[in-house]
């Protein structure tokens, strides 16, 4: 996460805050705090309501 604040800034990345975003490294979920290798795949689940 701090390699993506560094990238797009801070007010562009806040929602990296909230403690229900999923974070998944090569379609693995992982925590925040994993390193990275080039080639990963990144994706960012945010929290979401359905009916």
């Amino acid at each position: 996460m701090d390699v993506l604040r560094q990238q797009f800034g801070h007010e562009k990345t806040a929602f990296f805050e909230d403690a229900n975003l999923i974070v998944a490294v090569n379609q693995e979920v992982t925590d925040r705090h994993c390193a990275l290798e080039p080639g990963d795949e990144v994706a960012l689940f945010p929290p979401v309501t359905g009916g």
